[in-house]
């Protein structure tokens, strides 16, 4: 099954004071969207103005190993719409790590109210069963939530992590370290479509899971996306 992951970062530095709820996409702001397409082991990057966020890197970071990579795999908010049409079309899986709470409710609204203008294709991806939200369905299948990070490190191994605290990611676009949060987005993206398709093929996986306070792992079995 082809599938991409998608993750986004919002440019939000302070929830409490913008009145913002993860359960919520009104008042979030995107910053960055990546897709990793499994299937071709490719990835793209999604901002608002690429043509700014290329001139402030321009002559910047020339060193930088991946710099090259990113900014020729940059498009605009504008070009989402058609790229999700397009792997709709290919029959591709969208899948997510909490997209149906956070990620997927932000990019459906417009861009000028913070989001990408994707609800149309979002939509066709849910109505057609091509839509998994690993966080959401380990809830249902287990009765826990299960970070990222954690299971990471319970299926992909100790080796691998994020390499960023979410909450960093708003303050490193503030302050234009905008090659650092492009990579850490991706990163997730990648992540998610790994661990996705490892648990696929095996069903089961032990990770840890913080639950009224208290962190244990916790095996789970037979998952079937």
């Amino acid at each position: 099954m082809k599938a991409i992951g998608l993750d986004i970062e919002t440019a939000n530095l302070n929830m409490r004071m913008e009145n913002l709820h993860f359960n919520n996409p009104y008042g979030w702001t995107t910053s960055c969207i990546c897709i990793y397409d499994g299937e071709t082991q490719e990835g793209r990057y999604y901002v608002k103005d690429r043509d700014i966020i290329i001139e402030t890197l321009k002559g910047a970071f020339d060193d930088h190993p991946v710099k090259k990579q990113i900014i020729g795999s940059l498009y605009n908010f504008t070009d989402l719409k058609q790229h999700l049409q397009d792997y709709y079309d290919m029959d591709y899986t969208l899948i997510t790590h909490n997209g149906l709470s956070f990620d997927l409710p932000i990019i459906s609204k417009s861009i000028d109210n913070g989001g990408a203008d994707v609800l149309q294709q979002i939509n066709q991806f849910k109505e057609s069963n091509k839509n998994v939200d690993t966080c959401e369905h380990l809830r249902k299948h287990t009765g826990y939530r299960f970070k990222l990070q954690n299971l990471i490190k319970g299926i992909l191994g100790d080796s691998e992590g994020k390499f960023m605290e979410s909450s960093e990611a708003p303050k490193e676009w503030a302050k234009h370290n905008y090659l650092k949060v492009l990579g850490y987005c991706m990163g997730d993206s990648i992540y998610t479509y790994e661990i996705y398709n490892a648990v696929k093929q095996t069903g089961d996986f032990k990770a840890k899971v913080k639950h009224n306070r208290k962190e244990f792992e916790c095996e789970v079995l037979q998952v079937m996306w």
